[in-house]
């Protein structure tokens, strides 16, 4: 695809914006996509120090926008199709690369889950990326730091979104800290939003998670969690970890993969209190312990 892109007239006719103008064109138009209210400091700086040192790119091409694991479809062991292509825009080819590292950090570091064995590092993954195209990678840390603007952007967007309809964010400070302002300041060496982040392994801590189902048939019940065991309990437990409220029938379409977890959050239809991430590394966890939603 890229190497069709490159030589393809019709793209370099698309192409208007000339040398570094054409990054600049990119930074526009995210800049008034995230919010100024509340303040935000780490996307602030992150904005300037993409600005000062924008370039002129090598090759341009149409680039994915949305480059990360979930987003392929893989037949015998091979990459068959690829998924989400909302974000797409025409720049430097190695903008992928650096959004599918900020996600694979994100993944994984960045909600402190312990990373999979076998996964390849960001080095590992570049020297890869290198060997398959033939083309050197010139601006890994732009490229990833861009990503995590970007992302951000979204991220305090839908928080604000979020608090306009009256949902609970995971986190008071949601629009300023989460993980996209949490690996610019890693990245770029600023202050962490919300102080360091420490790697969270389920199978050595205890854990308790709240279930509040609204509607006909709905009722309360929680999820303990022990050194990676969990066991069911009916009723309300003092101070949860984590506390989802959904109405039973959004619940339910939720179990049968009717509706859509992002979507229900996003829609405030599944509302979330305390450590998301420690929630997710908790699924599986959630799932063995019940095999219902009542």
């Amino acid at each position: 695809m890229r190497s069709l892109c490159e030589t393809c007239a019709s793209v370099r006719e698309v192409v208007t914006p000339k040398g570094s103008r054409f990054l600049l064109c990119q930074l526009s138009r995210t800049d008034p996509a995230f919010p100024k209210y509340p303040p935000q400091p780490v996307l602030e700086a992150a904005l300037v120090w993409l600005r000062a040192r924008r370039y002129t790119p090598r090759r341009v091409s149409l680039c994915w926008g949305d480059s990360r694991l979930p987003n392929l479809i893989l037949r015998d062991d091979a990459v068959a199709g690829v998924l989400d292509w909302e974000m797409a825009f025409l720049g430097d080819p190695e903008a992928d690369l650096g959004w599918w590292l900020f996600m694979d950090w994100a993944s994984s570091e960045g909600y402190g889950f312990p990373r999979l064995a076998g996964f390849p590092g960001a080095d590992e993954t570049i020297r890869r990326y290198e060997e398959l195209t033939g083309v050197p990678v010139e601006r890994a840390l732009y490229q990833e730091t861009f990503a995590a603007f970007r992302f951000g952007a979204v991220m305090a967007r839908v928080a604000g979104r979020l608090r306009a309809i009256g949902a609970p964010t995971p986190t008071e400070d949601f629009e300023t800290n989460n993980v996209c302002t949490q690996r610019l300041a890693e990245l770029l060496g600023l202050p962490p939003p919300g102080g360091v982040r420490h790697e969270t392994r389920v199978d050595r801590i205890t854990a308790r998670v709240q279930f509040h189902l609204t509607g006909p048939g709905g009722g309360s019940w929680y999820v303990t969690s022990r050194d990676g065991e969990g066991t069911r309990h009916e009723g309300v437990v003092e101070q949860p970890d984590v506390t989802l409220t959904a109405a039973v029938a959004d619940w339910d379409a939720l179990q049968r993969g009717e509706l859509d977890r992002a979507q229900a959050f996003l829609g405030g239809k599944l509302r979330v209190e305390g450590d998301l991430s420690l929630l997710m590394q908790l699924e599986d966890v959630i799932a063995r312990a019940t095999t219902g939603p009542r």
